[in-house]
This record gives structure tokens, C-alpha cells and sequence, in this order.
């Protein structure tokens, strides 16, 4: 793995973990859509962290 693999991969493990904060927060302040939205870009992230070989269509 080469260094700009490797500075991707924290990228992307620091977008979801802000991701699953942000999402927790809209959900308490009653944003279901905003809550949606969120939820689905940490999936989007989760995926691509977990090594998903394409998108997923939604």
C-alpha cells in the first residue's frame, strides 16, 4: 500500500466517524431528511472503507 492509499483510507475512516456524529445529532434534533442524507453518505463511506469494489445504486 503506497502512502497515498494509505493517507485515503484515514481520510475516509475520519469522514465516517464525523459522519456517524453528525447523523446521531440531526436524528436527536428531529431531521429526518437531513438524517437520511447523512446516513446515506455514511453508508457511501463505510462501503468504500470496507473495500466495497463498486457504489452501490440507490
Amino acid at each position: 500500500m503506497n502512502v497515498q492509499q494509505q493517507e485515503n483510507e484515514s481520510s475516509i475512516t475520519l469522514i465516517y466517524s464525523h459522519l456517524e456524529g453528525l447523523e446521531e445529532l440531526a436524528a436527536q434534533s428531529g431531521y429526518s431528511f437531513l438524517t437520511f442524507l447523512i446516513g446515506m453518505a455514511r453508508q457511501e463511506a463505510e462501503e468504500t472503507q470496507n473495500g466495497s469494489p463498486e457504489p452501490v445504486k440507490h
